[in-house]
């Protein structure tokens, strides 16, 4: 069994609710308000440009390079840098990805009238030290930037897949309602027309299945994480990381108001 194929079968009732939350099924049947679409991608932009850059760029800087001199390392080097080159296209292409992104949905939401300063839900005076980031959006990159920058380069990379894999997964449930009633036509579901083919277009899931490729070749160089070993502190740490980013994605979706 591949690891990514393992780390899906965790935790379905979580998987569940992360992918096919209320807010998104709002989002599908063209229920959700204006306010709750703005405040949602208030959220994502925040953490786009504060947490998901950072985390990536640590995760880069912490990728495995092996140095030598052309063909003086060998096959097993041989292999070992090809691997490296190929994490590194794909982590690149990330980071491009992300600054697209945020433009796409900035100019998405200009057009159509949601604003990006949209406050969050408060739920205590403290909330407000935080100015428009949400409680959950700060923690969510907390815990990104915790596990990039005090667990290992494995550890960070089923945290990028986990993340992607389930945001996918998540807009591709929107799509299945598709196409919107008739009688929904608003500033919402205009924007929504173009932010869902932008999140499930076969580019985005290339991306994907670029990222699980790699987590699933992860086993090759760390026995340790093979589905297949016996129960380990290692495998126990990213099998973690996937039971906590559900966790965090069930409730970025709430900081929307929708729960």
């Amino acid at each position: 069994m591949a690891l990514t194929t393992h780390l899906l079968s965790l935790s379905a009732s979580s998987y569940t609710h992360a992918t096919q939350h209320l807010f998104l099924t709002r989002a599908g049947t063209g229920e959700l308000t204006a306010e709750q679409l703005a405040r949602w991608l208030t959220q994502d932009r925040l953490y786009a440009l504060g947490g998901y850059v950072r985390f990536l760029g640590t995760l880069i800087a912490k990728c495995p390079v092996p140095l030598g001199g052309v063909g003086e390392k060998g096959v097993e080097g041989d292999k070992a840098e090809q691997c490296a080159r190929r994490r590194l296209m794909v982590l690149g292409g990330a980071m491009a990805n992300i600054t697209r992104e945020v433009a796409f949905f900035e100019d998405v939401a200009a057009r159509h009238g949601l604003s990006l300063q949209t406050p969050p839900v408060s739920s205590s005076s403290d909330d407000a030290l935080l100015g428009l980031l949400a409680p959950t959006t700060r923690a969510y990159i907390d815990f990104q930037m915790a596990t990039v920058a005090s667990g290992t380069f494995e550890e960070g990379l089923v945290l990028l897949w986990a993340m992607e894999v389930l945001y996918l997964e998540s807009w591709r449930h929107v799509r299945s309602f598709l196409p919107f009633p008739s009688n929904s036509s608003s500033s919402v579901t205009s924007a929504l027309s173009e932010l869902i083919p932008n999140w499930t277009a076969p580019e985005f899931e290339h991306f994907v299945a670029d990222i699980a490729e790699l987590v699933d070749e992860l086993p090759e160089l760390d026995g340790r994480l093979s589905p297949q070993a016996g129960t380990n502190a290692a495998r126990q740490r990213v099998e973690s990381i996937w039971n906590e980013t559900l966790f965090y994605e069930v409730r970025f979706w709430e900081s929307a108001g929708v729960q």
